[in-house]
């Protein structure tokens, strides 16, 4: 979440498969300027942020959040000002996750997750203030095909099959071309085909004859999770939109049954008292 405007801008060229030449040729500026922006020596205009945002085809809700980090008002039409009614601002939603009692995650329309609260990574066996910064590695659909986080869903068939149904119906296949509208969601696509080849080969057959479905603002998908020391953990996801405008929804990991509960009873004491680094990739 505060990843630095430049570090955003060069993950953005690289998703685009671009080089800084090439982003300088596009953007109307110099190769040394695209060089010193990435590295943070220097602060580029808003205008020729924008330019260079636009140049790698970045959407614009990404957009606006490299503008917002550069301290730049987003571009008008496409968040705008801060929502006054029903839907959540970004800072608005976290408070809101944070204050579950149960795991609970931030995503975006590229099912990456924004942010999570600390029961949720318990889950996970993660801890997002040290590993997976970067955007693509909190994708959902890149982590599908990684053993670590894969090989904890019991029901993966099921969920990867909504999945795909859902990015059909929103994307469309093209878009998962690199050469196609969406770059950075091909590389999405692309990180996820680089890993581990049985989850690869599985997501392969599913995906082929899978309908497109344009799913809901409000749905639920079952998840079996398997915890690395806790076992089995069913779970039923609540999907809620948060804000409208910008895709973002709450991920809520609702407790089935009695036995799933009293195993997150021990992960909220493990929260409470910060006896997580052997639980999760730290320590």
């Amino acid at each position: 979440m505060n990843e630095p405007w430049y570090h955003q801008l060069r993950s953005a060229r690289e998703a685009a498969n671009c080089t800084q030449r090439e982003l300088a040729a596009r953007a109307a500026v110099s190769e040394v300027s695209v060089r010193a922006y990435e590295s943070g020596r220097r602060h580029p205009a808003r205008e020729t942020l924008s330019a260079m945002l636009r140049a790698l085809a970045v959407e614009p809700i990404r957009r606006n959040r490299v503008l917002e980090s550069a301290g730049y008002a987003p571009e008008a039409g496409v968040i705008g000002a801060a929502p006054t009614g029903p839907d959540y601002t970004i800072e608005e939603a976290i408070a809101e996750i944070h204050a579950y009692p149960w795991p609970a995650h931030l995503n975006n329309e590229m099912f990456e997750v924004l942010d999570a609260n600390p029961l949720m990574q318990a889950v996970w066996g993660v801890d997002l203030a040290f590993e997976r910064q970067s955007a693509i590695e909190r994708s959902f659909v890149a982590a599908m095909s990684e053993p670590r986080f894969a090989d904890h869903i019991k029901n993966w068939d099921e969920l990867m099959l909504l999945m795909s149904r859902m990015l059909k119906g929103s994307h469309s296949e093209e878009g998962l071309d690199r050469a196609g509208p969406n770059p950075y969601l091909a590389t999405i696509a692309q990180r996820f085909l680089e890993g581990d080849v049985q989850y690869v080969q599985r997501f392969l057959k599913i995906w082929m004859p899978a309908e497109p479905l344009v799913q809901k603002r409000r749905f639920v998908a079952p998840m079996q999770w398997e915890h690395d020391d806790l076992g089995l953990m069913n779970f039923m996801l609540v999907i809620n939109p948060a804000n409208m405008a910008s895709y973002m929804t709450f991920i809520e990991w609702m407790p089935c049954d009695g036995a799933t509960g009293l195993k997150l009873d021990v992960l909220k004491q493990r929260v409470a008292t910060g006896d997580l680094s052997r639980h999760t990739g730290q320590g």
